[in-house]
């Protein structure tokens, strides 16, 4: 059985800090009381984790962590730390990821190696806490609006780095390991605006960033390592022409508008709060009753049974709870 310290170790570069609490009263009356209107909107963030030792109220800390993704290349992540278009939002990569969905949280602490199901957790944020909320229950699952999905970013971006040995980490291609923003942008400063383009074209569906022939990019094609070079042609149809696609012009601007920094102008035209329907929230707001949310700093952490605790002595006291966390006290009991 883990501890919940070897849990925070086990999932990040760099874990959270964490104190252990006597009891809830005292912060939930100070300053994590935005929860008393969290539970009387059906706000409450929730998360589940798997074979957690020990039952007792912690306060973590993410402010000098460093997590990565689990699930895909850490490219994206990496991505949406280097937006500026993100620059108000809490950054993922040391954040606590969360969600308004019990049931979603819940279906994360089931283990399929010891086929054991371990704990389900409130997280509370101080008052004020910025948070960033998604649409949909989780990240991964949004769409751009330009066609693509962040499964088919990850690909793309991963082959074009692959295929020109410019892994952005100099630990390798390991997933955990693509976080060096700055490497990223000195490796793409190499070459001119037009041709780090025409190499994108290769990786990113053609239809999204380039259509028609005549731009002649017919032509432009990634086989077996072997990539066909920008002829004279393309580069005068490119700086004379541009692209003739919106999201094409967009990322052929960016290009052009730095040298020394062109990941992250890359990252800031396509990771935006439009593309991604996120929404910058307060502890405290209302927010959807299945969605994906993270923040960064200093959190609560309630076990199931101190929070039921806490529902009952707020009935008891005259206190409004939404029907939906009192409903799930009864289904527990």
């Amino acid at each position: 059985m883990k501890t919940f310290k070897q849990f925070l170790y086990e999932a990040s570069i760099t874990p959270w800090s964490i104190k252990e609490l006597d009891t809830a009263k005292t912060a939930l009356e100070g300053e994590y009381s935005n929860f008393f209107q969290s539970l009387k909107n059906g706000s409450l963030l929730f998360r589940g984790f798997r074979q957690i030792e020990g039952n007792g109220v912690r306060e973590i800390d993410t402010t000098d962590s460093r997590r990565t993704s689990r699930d895909t290349h850490n490219i994206y992540q990496m991505m949406m730390d280097a937006s500026a278009s993100l620059s108000k939002f809490p950054s993922r990569s040391n954040s606590i990821i969360c969600t308004t969905s019990p049931a979603t949280a819940e279906s994360y602490t089931y283990d399929p190696a010891t086929k054991t199901s371990g704990s389900l957790l409130v997280v509370v944020p101080p008052n004020n806490t910025k948070i960033a909320q998604m649409e949909t229950s989780d990240l991964l699952f949004t769409r751009f609006k330009y066609g693509f999905d962040f499964d088919d970013l990850d690909t793309w971006v991963f082959n074009y780095f692959s295929l020109f040995n410019l892994a952005p980490d100099i630990k390798g291609d390991r997933r955990d390991s693509w976080t060096d923003v700055a490497r990223a942008d000195k490796l793409l400063a190499e070459d001119e605006a037009e041709e780090v383009f025409y190499k994108l074209c290769a990786f990113f569906n053609h239809n999204i960033l380039i259509r028609g022939t005549d731009l002649l990019y017919d032509d432009i094609q990634y086989e077996a390592k072997k990539f066909t070079e920008l002829s004279d042609e393309h580069r005068e149809a490119l700086k004379t022409k541009g692209s003739n696609t919106e999201f094409g012009n967009q990322i052929l601007d960016a290009l052009r508008s730095t040298k020394t920094k062109r990941f992250q102008a890359i990252s800031s035209v396509i990771m935006t709060p439009e593309n991604l329907n996120l929404h910058l929230k307060t502890a405290g707001d209302s927010l959807p009753s299945s969605c994906e949310c993270w923040f960064s700093g200093k959190a609560l952490v309630l076990p199931i049974d101190v929070f039921k605790q806490i529902i009952d002595d707020v009935i008891n006291n005259g206190g409004d709870v939404n029907r939906v966390y009192s409903k799930m006290m009864k289904a527990g009991e």
